[in-house]
């Protein structure tokens, strides 16, 4: 995939890299998604659909592929992002859902309503979401506290989390998402374990497990990233003995995370010496980290 930006997608009419990246999130960041520019941009562009409207032969393809999946019932797993991919292409007005008080989680259905069900009669079109855009409300935090209770924090985490998932070689993408981790590295190394643990428990936590699917850890270790690597690497080495369970630093074990590869966890991280809170976040994290995989549809 070309590199390309939100506001690119929606003013060029890109409409399947937006969906592209919708198929491919893991579903317990849709609703983080939907909230944040991704969220807006998909919104921007169905509303730039109208009766006049024409779609590429490759839209429509896709369009098809994804009615064809969802003709299977959105109780199926992983059919919710397919429905919201479809959204892309489909009109204001044109869409009638069956029962979705049942069928529609309450964060999508009262957009699902104004959109197909009581849509307005003109919308402004002209609008450039960023990720980048909200890079400021992350400079304000000086704990892992303030942090995560900033909801334009989450969307962005999730946010860029998602669009290097979806393509590792935009070097702007890389380059956000680089510096966010060292910057929740150094939030999260801060933090006590009464705020950590708090932290993971909300939110943020969730959050926190798209950085660690993204797929970021493939990427060298950056000059700026040396001493911060010691410092992790030297936390985990110098707990207590192997049966002392309240000596191992869970800081630096969540740090660690974000630089090393999943399937590589447990030959670094002391996994029995980690506290139950972290224990039960990783233990969802290998459940969902599977089911991440994007559906077998055609790329465009």
């Amino acid at each position: 995939m070309n590199s390309w930006t939100l506001a690119e997608a929606v003013n060029t009419n890109r409409r399947e890299e937006l969906a592209n990246v919708w198929i491919s999130s893991p579903d317990d960041a849709l609703e983080h998604l939907w909230h944040g520019p991704i969220g807006k941009a998909t919104k921007i562009l169905i509303h730039k659909l109208g009766e006049d409207s024409t779609l590429t032969p490759n839209q429509i393809r896709l369009r098809e592929q994804l009615t064809t999946c969802l003709q299977q019932g959105l109780e199926k797993v992983g059919s919710l992002k397919l429905l919201i991919a479809a959204f892309i292409f489909i009109p204001p007005g044109k869409l009638r859902i069956k029962n979705p008080d049942q069928a529609l989680p309450g964060w999508l259905l009262a957009d699902y309503r104004a959109i197909y069900l009581n849509p307005p009669d003109k919308v402004e079109n002209s609008a450039s979401p960023s990720i980048c855009s909200e890079r400021e409300y992350e400079q304000t935090a000086r704990t892992l506290q303030e942090y995560v209770v900033n909801r334009s924090n989450l969307n962005r985490l999730v946010g860029l989390s998602n669009l290097y998932y979806i393509d590792p070689t935009d070097q702007a993408i890389l380059e956000e998402l680089r510096d966010l981790r060292f910057l929740l590295a150094r939030l999260i190394a801060d933090a006590n374990d009464i705020s950590l643990g708090a932290a993971f428990s909300s939110a943020f936590g969730d959050c926190y497990l798209a950085l660690l699917r993204s797929g970021i850890q493939n990427e060298p270790i950056h000059s700026s990233e040396h001493e911060l690597q010691k410092s992790w690497m030297e936390a985990m080495s110098t707990g207590g003995s192997q049966n002392d369970i309240t000596t191992i630093n869970p800081n630096a074990c969540l740090i660690a995370m974000s630089f090393i590869l999943p399937e590589n966890w447990e030959s670094v991280i002391p996994m029995e010496k980690l506290p139950f809170w972290l224990k039960q976040k990783i233990k969802h994290f290998n459940l969902t980290h599977k089911a991440a995989s994007p559906p077998n549809l055609q790329r465009q």
